[in-house]
């Protein structure tokens, strides 16, 4: 398009100049083209040449236009021509369709002419007609009234209940309304409303019992009509729906006895649950959908106007339903012989099945109910697999009951096997266990990935609680020994029990713990989070715990039996003012020792250390000490300004047979120390005391290690302080004297090796 028809259309378009107006467009094809400007600059910056090649390129362009434009009036010549014999042959048609349109229009005029005369002349008949309609309108209301209780008993005896509540709606207000003003209108809505009252509790009971006259079920349809109709009486909702809801629930008791019935001859767990939900979730849904539809729909919403009621309603209904399905679902999973395979697959079937009604009943969590109930089963399965583990703790206690109690002849070597045998059927039972579970805890199981976790931590804490069960059960009876020389759920239990049990206990913290949790993470694989599947770090501690505490409670048991011994002697048999000459027997070390070498012989078949090396008494002669009563004033007198020295009866005492002695020896000698100090001795008395702890000194340390010499002959000494203490006259025997006195003593006691 040339530059000059740009201009015309947009003067034509009455268009704007701006930075796209021609006359603007100084270029040779633009309207604002300068000529004279042109050719002065072409003679002022081009040669001849130049000028003459530019003269024969104008000459031939404009030769192409000239022929474009002839082409260009040719073509729209003959479009006009032929528009121009268009409109022609339209204006000759046009002048013959006039007369007829003339016509026409007088014909309408004499129309209206007419209907304005009819309509003046039936004005006083139509009046008289409308006023017969109203009549025979108020005749038809009236005659409508006179049948209607012939009419709703009729359809009430046929069952045709809803004709029977639509015509009793029709009529209601015009009953109300003119009751009171006419007598026959009033006797009318007395019968009717009687016959209403009666049919109301026709449907109300149908709804209850949800059964038919023949024990039938009623149909959901039926139920649905029934509600509908009572809605339409003006029946208060929220009861309604109690009623709805009670039948329905009756009704899928019902249906889930039967289902249960019909699926008792199936083989598979698969097809079991799968038979109940089909049934009973398919039922579900329909009632809960069409109590949606019946009380939760945006009309019945805007009447009753408690929606929240409903839905809470609706919420309780569904949890209380899908809990008897849940729990017939469990019954039918805990049934013995089911393979993990087939187990697992019903699980995750009955998951499936229930997910859809979580969000089709906001607020039930019926989702997290399935869910539960999964872990619920889950962990029945966990639980089952270590019911054998169950029995197995229990007949270890027993065994080892029978082991220490004299029932059974056997050495102290049987009592480690027996231990030992112990150990490793615990030990095997909780590795077979895992491995039982272990389809369960597949991590390459996706229908696992929900539960997975709940269950490796369930399987924790049934590990963990077993390892702790021997513990618990015997430290209870430890107590029960303590307390009244009795343990709980064992009959007359000896005290070696408490150090079977610990060797048992401290086999387990050693290595029970690692062989039982190299099989978990074996099993088990590794948590979600990528930790590898293992015992709590505390367990061993806990099990070194109760291990340490059942040493504790056979020390103060054997202790306290030690201590009463020695009491009696100290503070109601011994003459500690008659005059001897030092050749009586030692009785205190006596009691002390022979308590020693009874323990020692049960200790040595239960908690043997075989690098120990007993030395003769004859051999120590001269390595002990003996007792300075001189300075038993100088040592009050430190005592009193000392540090507090370590109190060696405090310590936590090793599943050791020196250790352990050396614990029962401590109540011995604090109780002999007590009892003494409560005496007043004379020399006699003094020498004897002096005798019985030099002999102890010798004869104790075959029971004590090696390290513990000290402390043994510190509690020695604290109990000749308390005899320096409480003397009279503290006149000691020589050590040449104490000696040859001894030597008897100690070969009547121990023998002369």
């Amino acid at each position: 398009m040339s530059s000059r028809v740009r201009s015309t259309l947009s003067k034509y378009y009455g268009l704007k100049k701006g930075a796209d107006d021609p006359s603007m467009d100084t270029s040779i094809d633009g309207a604002g083209f300068d000529a004279d400007k042109h050719v002065k600059d072409q003679f002022k910056n081009t040669n001849l040449s130049d000028m003459v090649a530019c003269t024969d390129n104008l000459r031939s362009e404009i030769r192409k236009l000239d022929d474009g434009m002839q082409m260009m009036v040719y073509d729209n010549y003959n479009k006009f021509i032929a528009a121009t014999d268009t409109i022609r042959n339209m204006k000759g048609k046009m002048d013959t369709f006039e007369p007829k349109i003339k016509g026409l229009d007088s014909k309408m005029e004499s129309i209206r002419n007419i209907s304005a005369q009819v309509n003046e002349g039936l004005s006083e008949r139509r009046n008289k007609i409308e006023e017969l309609h109203t009549v025979r309108s108020l005749l038809t209301k009236l005659q409508f009234l006179t049948d209607l209780p012939g009419y709703i008993h009729k359809c009430t005896q046929d069952g045709h209940w809803v004709q029977a509540v639509q015509a009793y709606n029709q009529a209601v207000p015009y009953l109300d309304k003119y009751a009171n003003k006419h007598a026959p209108i009033g006797k009318v809505h007395q019968e009717v409303t009687s016959m209403m009252s009666a049919l109301k509790s026709r449907m109300e009971a149908k709804l209850e019992q949800g059964t038919n006259s023949k024990g039938g079920e009623v149909a959901l349809l039926e139920i649905s009509e029934c509600v509908n109709l009572l809605l339409q009486l003006k029946k208060d909702p929220k009861l309604l729906r109690a009623m709805y809801i009670s039948s329905q629930q009756q009704s899928l008791s019902r249906k889930l006895v039967r289902v249960k019935h019909d699926i008792s001859n199936v083989s598979t767990a698969v097809d079991r649950i799968g038979g109940v939900s089909k049934v009973y979730l398919s039922e579900f849904r329909d009632l809960v959908d069409e109590y949606q539809q019946l009380f939760m729909s945006e009309e019945t919403a805007a009447v009753a106007s408690d929606g929240a009621t409903a839905q809470s309603q609706l919420v309780a209904f569904s949890q209380e339903a899908m809990g008897l399905f849940f729990d017939s679902v469990q019954a039918e999973a805990s049934r013995d012989g089911l393979a993990p395979p087939d187990l697992l697959e019903a699980l995750s079937t009955l998951v499936v099945d229930t997910n859809y009604l979580d969000e089709f009943i906001p607020g039930a969590q019926i989702k997290a109910m399935a869910q539960k109930i999964v872990c619920t089963v889950l962990r029945g399965r966990v639980s089952s697999a270590f019911d054998r583990n169950q029995q197995m703790v229990t007949d270890c206690l027993q065994q080892f009951d029978r082991a220490v109690g004299g029932n059974e002849p056997g050495s102290g070597e049987q009592h480690l096997s027996i231990c030992r045998r112990e150990y490793d059927k615990f030990t095997v039972g909780m590795q077979t266990a895992l491995r039982n579970l272990s389809a369960f805890t597949d991590s390459r199981n996706e229908l696992l990935d929900p539960f997975r976790e709940d269950v490796i931590s369930y399987i924790l804490a049934l590990v963990e609680e077993l390892f702790c069960e021997i513990g618990k059960a015997s430290l209870a009876i430890g107590e029960g020994i303590l307390e009244s020389g009795i343990g709980e759920g064992l009959s007359a239990v000896e005290p070696p029990y408490l150090l079977l049990v610990g060797q048992m206990i401290d086999e387990l913290a050693q290595n029970g713990v690692g062989e039982v949790g190299m099989k978990l993470e074996q099993h088990c694989g590794k948590h979600a989070d990528g930790r590898a599947v293992s015992l709590p770090q505390t367990l061993t501690q806990q099990l070194e715990a109760q291990r340490d505490k059942l040493v504790e409670y056979y020390v103060t048991i054997e202790g306290r039996a030690l201590s009463e011994t020695v009491e009696t002697q100290v503070l109601f048999q011994t003459e500690w003012h008659k005059p001897n000459d030092g050749e009586a027997e030692a009785v205190l070390a006596g009691i002390i020792t022979r308590k020693m070498l009874e323990t020692s012989e049960v200790l040595e078949g239960l908690v043997p250390n075989l690098k120990f090396t007993k030395l003769s008494w004859r051999t120590l002669r001269g390595q002990v000490k003996f007792y300075n009563v001189n300075k038993s004033i100088s040592h009050n007198i430190d005592k009193l300004f000392a540090a507090p020295a370590e109190r060696y009866e405090n310590r936590v005492i090793k599943l050791q047979r020196e250790d352990i002695l050396f614990g029962i020896l401590g109540h011995g000698l604090k109780t002999m120390t007590e009892c003494i100090r409560l005496q007043t001795i004379g020399i006699a008395g003094l020498h004897l005391i002096q005798i019985d702890i030099y002999i102890l000194r010798l004869v104790l340390r075959n029971y004590v290690e090696r390290a513990m010499d000290d402390g043994l002959d510190i509690m020695l000494d604290e109990v000749m302080n308390s005899v320096v203490d409480r003397s009279i006259m503290p006149t000691p025997l020589e050590a040449s004297e104490l000696e040859s006195l001894c030597e008897s003593k100690l070969i009547n006691l121990v023998g002369d090796d």
